[in-house]
This record gives structure tokens, C-alpha cells and sequence, in this order.
């Protein structure tokens, strides 16, 4: 019991308290008001988890195609975007049973999470905790973080893994580190993390990897031992990611997928200078970190690693604002277009500027002859700062709400169809009491990331216009009324009645390894069409008609899901065979073998 008592007390524990309790705080306007925050974003990731949910729920699963969500469809998203991630999220929305809940839970756990993360890195780093709180209450309360509560921007998550890999990063540049093995899985596990929730946010990490790396290469007395680590970890992290990019390799080979959304005006999309509106753009608070390292490192004596922090989050800072001429970059290398938006690199800058703050802050009170009225100066700005982060999200969320009770519901653009403009329609059916499915069957938006288009040829083409495509053939289809659809043994089934034979376009995508059984005779390539996006035309007869739809997964793939599942364990002080006796992999490995069969 003394020992309880004493971890309790500990600075350590009263910090993850803190920490907690902060997390809620900030969930409060929702949690009084009960309303929900429907961004940009939330239409597509709602349906790629309601999707995991359901396969969970009934037993179905199906690593590729969307056989629940998006209309029932048969689309590729979830093994393209994070598919384990999706199921984790599928996982809460079947504990916690509305949506309400679920994004509750959501918003908590990434507050939370990006919170402690960043503490972590400090307090690892040697930044005491009381510095260390401090910016990382801070750091919760940005809207970088705050992204995904919001507007359920994906990129957001990242806000939990950059700060963990800023940290395996700092042990390129510590030479003569004889923890090579504890390096090489801390390396491989967070950019194996990064890749299994969002791939593009692996991009940055990799950015800010490499920097250190390049730099720990130079310094190092012992390059070998660096490089051959490192390389370890890359082999480690390429076997426990074969679950992502082996089904991306697989299906762009086989198939002419849509890529992404493009952004051909990176400058219009790059952040600018607010006082204190935001989402969206640079806020007095986020400005106000970088002026006020700007000044200490200028006084307060600095080492490689403060330097190198400070100037790496400068120069991401800039690339995120108008300051750069991003068009101009554009119109050399089109294939940048894939950041899509510039403000993406606010992130890794934001969490770089608060490490290095925090290392110059403890040089200063450690090192430098600080007096009481320097440290008292800031404490105060550093309290300050974290009052005004709390103040700004609270009035966002105030913004937000207001969005929730208002005549739209949910933030809307050009491409979101409502089924009803009712809005207390809207609001209802959120409630527990109805199907998950029901707000997304009423609110739908046809993003057309990954379909299979009818030929290569299109996806350069000036006349395709896949929105359009996408909510005719999918949305609007004379067909739909008529159509009932199911989902079993994996399969999902379309069964409808025609007055006569005729060629109909049916709702669902068609890719390579698509398989299409129409009244018990399965389809060939030659016995049907698609049109451009990959929506399915068959002829059928009069009558009653039943399509069954199935995906097939590829043998390689089988394998390749294997050998990210044992591989690396057996790597790994022998996780299969202990002492002559084989082991059970992990519950979680043995739900990724099953979705692979």
C-alpha cells in the first residue's frame, strides 16, 4: 500500500493526471451540449468505420472491399488507408454504440494520446516535468491536434506518432549508443505505426527521419553500426507493414485506380496569418512559440540537437504558409500535388518548436545563470500561452456546436447531398436509438479515391468527371428503389425484379479480382461492363435477379499476410517457439490472418 501511495504521489503520475483531466475539459462543450462535430472529413471515415464495424459484428470479413459502408458498394478504401486502424475504430464504434459516444471517445483518446506523447518526448529528452506539462497541455489544445474532433481531418492522428518518432530520431545523433536493438524497435515501430494509420503522415515523419539520420551520419565515429541499424529497422518495419503496402502494390497493378484528390493551387490552400480565428490558419498562439524560441536561442547557450530542432521547424513552418511559392514548385514537379495541402506541414514543425523549446527552456534553468524573475517571466508566458490554447479551442468548439444546431447540421460543400433538408431529420437520425447506418444513407458525398477506372486512358482525361459519375451511378440510381441488398459469407448480394430484359447499371464497383455470380451463373470478363469509374453493367432477365459479389483474395497476398504476422515475431527472441513449444500468435495477429484468408 506505501508503495501505491508513493507512485500516486510521484511527479510522474500527478503529470498523466493532469493530463486526463485536461483531455476531458476540452471534450466539455460537447459533452454539455451532446452535439456532434460533422466536418469536411466525416462522411468518408464514418463510413470506413461503420464498414470495420459491421464486418466485426456479423462475422463477415473482408479485408478489401466495402460490403456496409459507402452505399454498400463494393469499394476499395479500408486496405488502402489504414486498414488495422479502421478496425480498431470499428472496434469502438461496437463498444460504445452511437455515434455521439464514438466521437466522444475519439476526441478523447487523441487529445489524450497526443498529449502524453509529447510529454514523453520531453520528459525523455530531460525537460523537467513541470516545463514539460506545460507545453504538452499546450500542444493538445492547437488545432493541429484538434483537426480530427473537429473536421475529422485523418491527418490529425499524427499528431500522436511525430512526437515518438521525433524521439527515435534524437538517437541518431547520440554516438557510441550501445542500446542498438532497443533503437532499432523503437524506429521500426513507430514508423510501422505511421504507416498502419496513415501513410501520408509517414511522409513527414520520414522527412524529419532522414534529417537526423543524414546528420547523425556525418557526426558519427561508428557510421557502420548507425547504417546497419537503421537498415534493420527499415527490414523490420517493411515486414510489418505488408499488410498495407502489399495490397496497395497489388490492386494499382491490377487495376486503373482514381488516385486522390490533386491539388493544382497549393498556394491557395497554404495557411496565413490569424490573431485568433482558426481552424485553418496560423493563430497568435502557434506564432508566439516560434517568436519566443526565436529570442531564447539567441541568449541561451545551444547544442546540435537544439539547433538542428529549431532550424527544421523553421523551415517546415514556411513550407506550410504562403511564404513559399508552392505553384511555382508545383508546375516544375506535378507529383508534389500529392501533399495536397500545405498547412500538413504545420504539424511536425509545431511539435518540433515545442521540443526544442522545451530543451532550450531546461538549458536555460539547468545550465544558463537564470534569476528568479527570468524563470518566474517564463513560467508566466508559458502558463499564458496554455490558457489562451484552451480559450481558443473552447470558442472553435462554441463554432462548431453552433454548425450542429443550426439549419445545416454539418459542414457542407458542392459535393455533400442530403436525402432530406429537414434538419431536425438530420440531428435525429445521430440518435442511439436508430441504425448506425442511417445518417450515412442520409447524408452521402461521392469521393471517388481508389475506383477502378474503365481504362488508363481516363485518368488524364479532361472529359472524365468521377463526382459526377460517382453520384449517378452510385447515389442516383434509377435502380436503387428496387434493389435490396444483403451481406453473407462474405459475399454481398443484389437482388431486384425487372419487367423485362434489359442492360441495367448496377451500384457497385467492379475491379480485377472482383468475382460475379448473376442467377447462379458466374461471370466472366467477356459476359459484362463497367462504365468509366467501374460501375457494374450486366444484362438481366425478366423477373426476379440476384447478384452475388465476392473479392478473391490473391495467394501472394495470403503469404505476404503470413509473413507479416510471424515473421518479425520470430525475429524477435523467438515470440513462436519458446523453449521448444510453439505459441499462439496474439489474439490481434490472429484476426489479421483471418481477414487475409
Amino acid at each position: 500500500m506505501k508503495n501505491i501511495i508513493t507512485k500516486v504521489k510521484s511527479p510522474m503520475f500527478i503529470s498523466i493526471g493532469i493530463i486526463f483531466i485536461s483531455s476531458v475539459v476540452l471534450q466539455i462543450v460537447q459533452i454539455q451540449n451532446k452535439n456532434l462535430y460533422l466536418g469536411i472529413d466525416w462522411i468518408f471515415h464514418y463510413n470506413r468505420f461503420y464498414d470495420a464495424a459491421q464486418q466485426i459484428r456479423e462475422g463477415n470479413l473482408q479485408y478489401f472491399v466495402s460490403m456496409y459502408g459507402f452505399s454498400q458498394s463494393g469499394r476499395i478504401v479500408n486496405a488502402l488507408y489504414g486498414p488495422l486502424f479502421a478496425y480498431f475504430n470499428g472496434l469502438l464504434i461496437l463498444l460504445f454504440g452511437s455515434w455521439l459516444r464514438y466521437q466522444l471517445v475519439s476526441n478523447f483518446l487523441i487529445t489524450f494520446l497526443s498529449s502524453l506523447s509529447m510529454f514523453a518526448l520531453l520528459v525523455k529528452s530531460k525537460v523537467r516535468p513541470s516545463i514539460s506539462i506545460l507545453l504538452s497541455l499546450l500542444y493538445s489544445t492547437l488545432y493541429t491536434v484538434q483537426a480530427w474532433s473537429f473536421n475529422q481531418h485523418f491527418t490529425a492522428w499524427g499528431a500522436v506518432i511525430i512526437p515518438i518518432g521525433i524521439f527515435a530520431a534524437t538517437k541518431f545523433l547520440e554516438d557510441g549508443n550501445d542500446n542498438e536493438r532497443k533503437n532499432m524497435l523503437m524506429l521500426s515501430f513507430v514508423v510501422t505505426l505511421s504507416i498502419q494509420i496513415h501513410v501520408l503522415t509517414t511522409l513527414f515523419l520520414v522527412i524529419i527521419l532522414s534529417v537526423f539520420f543524414i546528420i547523425g551520419i556525418i557526426i558519427s565515429r561508428n557510421r557502420v553500426k548507425l547504417f546497419g541499424w537503421v537498415v534493420k529497422a527499415a527490414l523490420l518495419t517493411t515486414f510489418m507493414t505488408a499488410n498495407v503496402w502489399y495490397p496497395l502494390l497489388e490492386t494499382n497493378i491490377e487495376n486503373n485506380l482514381l488516385s486522390p484528390w490533386l491539388n493544382l493551387d497549393m498556394d491557395g490552400t497554404a495557411l496565413k496569418l490569424t490573431l485568433f480565428n482558426f481552424p485553418g490558419y496560423i493563430t497568435l498562439v502557434v506564432l508566439a512559440l516560434f517568436f519566443l524560441q526565436f529570442i531564447l536561442i539567441m541568449f541561451v547557450k545551444n547544442n546540435l540537437l537544439i539547433r538542428l530542432s529549431t532550424i527544421l521547424s523553421f523551415i517546415l513552418f514556411i513550407l506550410s504558409t504562403k511564404l513559399f511559392s508552392w505553384n511555382e514548385i508545383l508546375n516544375r514537379f506535378p507529383s508534389i500535388a500529392i501533399i495536397q495541402l500545405p498547412s500538413r506541414f504545420l504539424l511536425p514543425a509545431i511539435v518540433l518548436i515545442l521540443f526544442s523549446l522545451g530543451l532550450t527552456i531546461e538549458t536555460m534553468l539547468t545550465e544558463e545563470k537564470s534569476n528568479k524573475i527570468q524563470q518566474v517571466t517564463l513560467y508566466v508566458s508559458l502558463i499564458f500561452l496554455t490558457f489562451f490554447g484552451f480559450l481558443l479551442h473552447h470558442k472553435t468548439a462554441d463554432k462548431q456546436a453552433n454548425i450542429w444546431t443550426s439549419d445545416d447540421v454539418y459542414s457542407r460543400n458542392s459535393n455533400t447531398i442530403s436525402t432530406t433538408e429537414n434538419s431536425n431529420q438530420l440531428r435525429e437520425s445521430f440518435r442511439k436509438e436508430n441504425s448506425m447506418d442511417t445518417p450515412l444513407e442520409m447524408i452521402l458525398k461521392p469521393t471517388s479515391d481508389y475506383v477502378p477506372l474503365k481504362n488508363e486512358h481516363l485518368a488524364k482525361s479532361k472529359d472524365l468527371h468521377p463526382y459526377y459519375e460517382y453520384r449517378e451511378a452510385i447515389f442516383n440510381n434509377p435502380l436503387n428503389p428496387k434493389i435490396t441488398k444483403s451481406v453473407q459469407n462474405r459475399k454481398l448480394n443484389l437482388e431486384w425484379t425487372l419487367e423485362e430484359t434489359e442492360e441495367v447499371l448496377l451500384p457497385v464497383f467492379v475491379y480485377q479480382r472482383t468475382e460475379l455470380v448473376l442467377n447462379g451463373e458466374k461471370l466472366e470478363q467477356n459476359d459484362f461492363e463497367v462504365n468509366n469509374i467501374g460501375v457494374l453493367k450486366v444484362h438481366a432477365k425478366e423477373g426476379e435477379n440476384i447478384l452475388t459479389m465476392s473479392y478473391k483474395n490473391s495467394i501472394l497476398f495470403y503469404y505476404m499476410n503470413q509473413f507479416h504476422n510471424y515473421y518479425p515475431l520470430k525475429t524477435l527472441d523467438g515470440a513462436i517457439v519458446v523453449n521448444g513449444t510453439k505459441k499462439e500468435p496474439p489474439h490481434m495477429l490472429q484476426f489479421v490472418c483471418l481477414l487475409g484468408q
